[in-house]
This record gives structure tokens, sequence and C-alpha cells, in this order.
């Protein structure tokens, strides 16, 4: 049998990887994102347009990071002692 390479799109582009594995052109982010509920600490990142009518709960540190838009939905909240922060930005990290 022999192997064939397929190309494989994600979110409309073709990621490019290194021998090691690593990422070098493409996203690794999805185009739209919408957290909601009760969200664990970390960071909620897209490509495009992140919506959410998430809680984030009391000690936990939750940012929001997308390329064109962050929409806080109603019901959206961040309790005492939690941290929010959102920021516009591409998925690989430069503006």
């Amino acid at each position: 049998g022999q192997n064939t390479l397929i190309p494989i799109q994600v979110n409309g582009a073709i990621p490019i990887y290194d021998d090691a594995g690593n990422l070098l052109c493409g996203s690794s982010c999805p185009e739209f994102l919408i957290p909601a509920g009760a969200l664990a600490a970390g960071l909620y990142q897209a490509d495009n347009t992140l919506d959410s009518d998430a809680v984030i709960q009391a000690g936990n540190a939750v940012e929001f990071k997308a390329g064109q838009k962050i929409e806080l939905k109603p019901g959206f909240s961040v309790l005492s002692n939690a941290v929010f922060s959102g920021e516009i930005e591409d998925c690989g990290g430069g503006n």
C-alpha cells in the first residue's frame, strides 16, 4: 500500500506544518466560537467572531480573543472575584 497525502481544509484554510508537527501557516482556531454556561478559566479564541452569554465564575480568569468581533450577549456576567478580558487579535497572536 501507498500512503497518499490529502490536504484538509480547516476554517477555509489549509494548515501547513513543519516536520516536527508545528503549525506554520493556517489557523488552529475556529472561525466562530460561542462559549456558553459556566466557563472554566482560560483562553477562548476565534479567528473571526466570539459571541457569548456565559457566566464567569468567582475565582476564574477568562480571556476572549477574536480577529473581528467579540459580542457579549444578554445574560453574560462576571461574578465577583473573577477576571475577564476581551481583545481583538488575530489567532496567531499579532494584530
